[in-house]
């Protein structure tokens, strides 16, 4: 055992480190943090690339790039305007380093095949999941394991995602073992099962990609083998499996409490499906006008969602990131990252398919079937970004190790002193076991501050002691900033050390003026600002800023803003009956319900007081009819009086 360890030490503490995170973010720590733990992750990968630094020894252009996208990465923290970004830490400073640690790792003895079995263990059985949840309820769309805290937050695109990577493993073992029937049989379930799942996502963009899949699968294969019969009959097989998946979707979906309208959502003709992609084109539209206004360095990572409101055109047309991975990087860190990250994805498909030529064995059929998952994944993170899943930029990163791995693929054409793991393993490992330890050291400060935190918001006798302890343990404070509302709420108030920046930091100034506004003392322009801008996604903020107007005996402005609010709530209406972004399970429809209230009773005497309660008669009917169906769909309880006070509105 020990021998074992002292020769695979660096993989054992690598694998561990990534579990302790995996393990901590499964059990709900929201680890989203700061400059101090990218710091002390990327130092010791700095310090690989200078003892590399030798005559003997080039760097790989893909590694310069990658080092270059790191440092701009960087350097976009420092100049960050809000202290969140530890997601964005993990997925790309420890994205990086899987990359370092997978190409340079000596694979070609490890169990590859055990690796594609588990593979597809892992696979189904999220598959599974997801369609039990889809045949007892509730669900609506197939998720597996990527759901949040309620039972209404589930992610099917991340789930799409995951199957983009799963299929093409499963298919690769069916067509490994073609002389045992009884095994085959058993991957040929497993395909279909997965297939089934894959439409059970209802994700369109999953659709097309792997579409775009089958299509690059079939035109690698013709060049490579020019076996064009062979080629049919491998048509046929895939497309049978692929029409008894669809069938069984067909069947499964149809057992829902609410089964979705195939037709309508492939075509995109369903309500939901059409905001969908009216939203994506505002991310799409609003980032790139983000990224013009902070071109050099961006916002900083994590920030996308607290910035964009200025940028947000419709109304509950959020998100905490732009649905595309170059343009999250360009708005969140700058085009000189963005152009090396582009690059550096460029090179490794650009070398992918000049190994592929290269490979003359029996793994060539591997090799291929790799270079289509990257081209998939990347296509689908263009539209739908879930590398924010640990499981997927795990996989996404790894990927691509493995692609540049050449001991996995072609040992013989290298000569064993030639490659870098070899020349440098003492020190490779030992960099290697410090990142880990780095990131198991600063996961655990993160989860024992949080655990403070939470105690906190939960209303402890010692709320004082445990915020200011978590504020020692937190390497960045977001999450006190967080929950400052509840905890302030309470009896005993602790004393928070908010950021300089303040007015560049939207949550907390809004944050901050809302509690004013009940000292009364606050600021009509700011929250003017504040109802315009961010109200587009709470409403409780347009709710503040009529009151405030009312208090300064503001009724010339209040009768300029009566046509406004009449417009703005009959779009709120349409959302309504569509329940968009999950409405009945935010306080939104309570504040709609207060600003009805507010113009009902501003001055019953206005020749448009009649027009408000006829607008407030359809509001109220189509609230009702919303909350019936969301509970009837995910089996809450929700009511007019008691809306989930533990979900806010911003989505």
């Amino acid at each position: 055992m020990l021998n074992l360890i002292k020769k695979n030490g660096a993989a054992i503490l690598f694998a561990g480190a990534l579990a302790a995170i995996f393990g901590l973010q499964a059990f709900g720590i929201n680890m989203k943090s700061n400059l101090v733990v990218g710091l002390l992750m990327v130092i010791p990968g700095v310090l690989i690339f200078t003892k590399h630094m030798n005559p003997k020894l080039k760097f790989d252009k893909e590694e310069l790039i990658l080092f270059i996208f790191l440092g701009f990465f960087i350097i976009s923290t420092f100049l960050s305007k809000s202290p969140y970004g530890y997601q964005e830490y993990m997925t790309f400073v420890g994205g990086a380093l899987l990359y370092l640690f997978v190409s340079n790792l000596r694979t070609s003895k490890l169990p590859i095949r055990e690796f594609h079995w588990l593979t597809v263990l892992v696979v189904t059985g999220f598959s599974l999941f997801g369609i039990y949840e889809i045949t007892t309820g509730p669900a609506s769309r197939l998720d597996g394991l990527f759901y949040g805290a309620e039972v209404y937050s589930n992610y099917p695109n991340a789930m799409a995602q995951l199957l983009l990577f799963g299929i093409p493993v499963t298919w690769l073992l069916y067509r490994h073992y073609q002389k045992n029937k009884t095994v085959r049989l058993l991957i040929s379930l497993a395909l279909v099962i997965n297939l089934m799942a894959l439409w059970l996502t209802f994700s369109r963009a999953g659709y097309i990609t792997f579409a775009i899949m089958l299509g690059a699968s079939a035109a690698l294969y013709l060049v490579r083998e020019k076996k064009p019969v062979e080629m049919f009959r491998i048509t046929a097989t895939i497309l049978t499996f692929i029409i008894i998946g669809w069938i069984g979707a067909v069947g499964i979906n149809s057992l829902n409490e609410q089964p979705i309208d195939i037709e309508e959502r492939v075509t995109s003709e369903d309500v939901s499906s059409e905001k969908s992609l009216t939203e994506r084109y505002g991310f799409w539209s609003g980032s790139l006008k983000m990224a013009s206004d902070r071109p050099v360095f961006g916002v900083g990572p994590g920030s996308f969602e607290y910035f964009y409101p200025e940028y947000q055109r419709g109304l509950l047309a959020i998100s905490d990131h732009p649905h595309n991975l170059l343009l999250k990087i360009l708005t969140e860190n700058g085009y000189l990252a963005t152009l090396s990250f582009f690059v550096f994805l460029a090179l490794v498909a650009i070398k992918s398919m000049w190994e592929y030529i290269w490979i003359k064995n029996k793994e060539s059929e591997s090799y291929g079937i790799l270079m289509i998952v990257f081209l998939g994944l990347t296509l689908h993170n263009l539209v739908d970004y879930n590398l924010n899943f640990t499981l997927l930029w795990l996989i996404y990163f790894s990927v691509m190790g493995l692609l540049e791995n050449a001991y996995t693929w072609h040992e013989s054409r290298i000569a064993v002193d030639q490659h870098r793991f070899t020349r440098n393993k003492k020190i490779y490992s030992a960099k290697i076991a410090a990142v880990s330890l780095t990131l198991v050291g600063i996961s655990f400060f993160q989860g024992y501050g949080y655990t403070y935190l939470k105690s906190a918001e939960a209303g402890s006798l010692d709320a004082i002691f445990e915020v200011k302890t978590a504020q020692q343990y937190l390497p960045f404070k977001h999450q006190v900033y967080e929950v400052a509302a509840a905890i302030e709420s309470q009896t005993q108030t602790p004393e928070f050390d908010y950021p300089e920046k303040l007015d560049e930091f939207h949550p907390l100034i809004f944050h901050d003026q809302s509690f004013k506004f009940l000292d009364q003392e606050y600021d009509l322009t700011v929250l003017e600002n504040l109802a315009m801008v961010h109200g587009k996604n709470n409403f409780n903020y347009h709710l503040i800023y009529l009151n405030a107007l009312s208090n300064n005996d503001e009724s010339e402005k209040l009768n300029e803003l009566n046509s406004y609010y009449q417009s703005f709530i009959k779009e709120y209406i349409e959302l309504m009956k569509q329940n968009a972004h999950q409405t009945v399970a935010t306080l939104n429809p309570y504040y709609a319900d207060q600003i009805f209230n507010f113009f009902l009773l501003l001055d019953t005497s206005r020749d448009d007081n009649e027009e408000w309660k006829l607008l407030y008669q359809e509001y109220e009917e189509a609230w009702q009819d919303e909350i019936n169906k969301f509970n009837a769909r995910f089996n809450t309880k929700f009511n007019r009086v008691n809306p989930d006070a533990a979900i806010n509105s911003n989505f």
